[in-house]
This record gives C-alpha cells, structure tokens and sequence, in this order.
C-alpha cells in the first residue's frame, strides 16, 4: 500500500483514557477522533471497534511512552498489551508503535494556546496527544518515504 492511500489512525494509551485521532485517506489532515474512558474493558473496546469499522484503518500507530532517556518503563508494557489487544481485534491494519516522548506535553501547549481552559483540556488532552503522535508519524512518512516506528509484529504478539 502506498503512503498516499492508508487510512492512518493513532492511539495515545493512559491507564484512565485512550486518545485516538485518525487522518482521511490521501490526506495529510489529522482529525481527533474520541477519547475512550478506560471503565470496562469490554466497553471500550467496543466503542473501538465500532470506530475502526466506520473509518477502516490500514496503518495504526500506537504511542510508546518512553522515558526522557529512551528507556522503557511500566507505561510501555501497558501499550504492548494494548497493541496486542488492538492486533487480535482488529487484524486488518498494520500496527506501529512510535516514540512518543513529548506528545503530551506538545499537546497541553497546542491547548493552552488555543484558549483552552486546564480544567477543560483533562477531556480532551488524550484525543490532542493522540494528534500530535499521527500529524508526527505523517511527517516522518512525507521526510522518508517510508511508514514511521517500528512495525508490532505478529510474533511478539504470540509471545505472550
């Protein structure tokens, strides 16, 4: 597939909230897509799943919160479950973690400046971070030719 026709998604995964955005296919235009409250999991991933089929993926690609320093902590097990998940539910899309350090924080300024109150950003922090990590990964893709991070595998997958 073609950079220029995948359907991209992205997810910032919290332990409370998932943000997820997505960009049209043939465009480079990011769109927040809805930040899934982590009560249930069933109820989350349904509501997941209902949005993958309204808008079919092809490239997924899943924050990975690493620390300042590049090394992995707690967080990072918790996106490989989740990726893990995402992969046997949805098996159509390519999945594809991407380093995603500073997204948060390059949120909360985009908001902030935005006039965005700090009481009303905690609703919508996730689906902005889940932008910054696509509208990242898409400019990776316009400077490389190539789909950015590092492909999750369907052998790490089954390891579990």
């Amino acid at each position: 597939m073609s950079l220029e026709q995948a359907q991209r998604w992205s997810f910032d995964v919290g332990r409370a909230r998932i943000g997820a955005a997505r960009s049209p296919r043939g465009t480079s235009v990011v769109l927040p897509v809805n930040t899934f409250c982590v009560d249930t999991a069933q109820t989350y991933w349904d509501d997941i799943e209902d949005a993958l089929e309204e808008y079919p993926a092809d490239i997924i690609y899943v924050g990975l919160p690493l620390h300042l320093n590049g090394k992995s902590g707690a967080s990072v097990q918790m996106v490989r479950e989740f990726a893990t998940e995402l992969a046997s539910l949805y098996p159509l899309a390519e999945i594809r973690l991407v380093d995603e350090r500073l997204s948060s924080v390059s949120a909360h300024q985009r908001l902030a400046e935005a006039g965005v109150s700090g009481k009303n950003r905690k609703s919508i922090i996730d689906q902005a971070a889940a932008v910054v990590i696509l509208e990242t990964a898409i400019a990776f893709e316009q400077e490389n030719s190539g789909f950015a991070g590092k492909l999750f595998s369907r052998a790490k997958r089954e390891r579990k």
